[in-house]
């Protein structure tokens, strides 16, 4: 079992935020980037959860239609779950 914690690059606050605060973020890699990368390396049965919702940390986001704020600014950080097949 493997688990990857990342920035969550479809939120659009990540970029606003914490992505470039750590010199260690070079790419952001979106969840199904991710998958593909995971499959290729013999994993299988990938979970995405994504985590830490991004109005939790900019509550001003409510502004904004539902709709709109849960595409653009969903949560900051996403988790990918995978077995190693085989």
């Amino acid at each position: 079992m493997l688990a990857i914690e990342t920035p969550n690059p479809e939120c659009l606050a990540i970029f606003a935020t914490h992505f470039y605060l750590d010199p260690t973020h070079r790419h952001p890699i979106p969840p199904p980037l991710l998958s593909f990368y995971l499959e290729e390396a013999g994993f299988g049965l990938i979970e995405v959860e994504r985590l830490y919702p991004a109005i939790d940390s900019m509550p001003s986001l409510a502004e904004l239609p539902d709709g709109f704020r849960k595409e653009f600014f969903g949560s900051l950080d996403y988790v990918a779950f995978a077995t190693k097949l085989g």
